[in-house]
């Protein structure tokens, strides 16, 4: 019983996280109207007014003294979301699917937490890929030192930044030195 506490936790904990994960990219594609002043990440906690926590507390509230897991089902799990699609499945691809939404929930509970401790740090690490690249001013003081140009034979791939791009640095093949026609070799 203990077991089967923890997996349905561990699965519960998953899914909430995988739906975090899309939350914290999304408000940079998307906003619902009305919703356009609201920070997005952990600037989002100081951001939401007093009625919009009410419904929060009340959603999650309703949700887990309401919805009970469905008689007859595969588990505590089970809420009966779609599982009924599941119905003719063979064990083995019943086996699979639970298998790759479960590690497919624990790397987004370290997906969130990276996100989460990154914009605690630094900054929304969503906008600052926006702004400074991939790499950005965290990570600046470890690849300085970095050669910009690597890699065997005669033409070897350089990182260099285009003029007026958000990206940092791009990889691009290094243009072999031109000679001049004076030179004789």
């Amino acid at each position: 019983a203990k077991m089967e506490r923890y997996t349905a936790v561990e699965i519960k904990h998953g899914r909430v996280a995988m739906i975090a994960t899309i939350g914290y990219v999304m408000p940079e594609v998307f906003r619902f109207p009305g919703c356009e002043d609201f920070a997005n990440g952990l600037g989002a906690l100081s951001s939401i007014p007093f009625e919009g926590w009410v419904q929060l507390v009340g959603f999650v509230g309703f949700h887990e003294v309401f919805v009970k897991p469905r008689t007859g089902g595969m588990g505590s799990y089970d809420l009966g979301f779609g599982t009924e699609l599941l119905d003719g499945v063979s064990e083995e691809e019943l086996e699979r699917r639970q298998t790759v939404e479960r590690n497919n929930g624990r790397l987004a509970m370290i997906g969130i937490m990276g996100l989460m401790v990154q914009d605690g740090m630094y900054g929304n690490p969503i906008q600052s890929l926006k702004v400074n690249g991939f790499w950005g001013p965290p990570v600046d003081f470890i690849i300085k030192d970095i050669s910009m140009c690597v890699g065997p034979g005669p033409v070897p791939l350089c990182a260099t930044k285009r003029a007026g791009s958000r990206i940092a640095r791009t990889a691009l093949r290094a243009e072999p030195p031109k000679m001049s026609p004076a030179v004789p070799f």
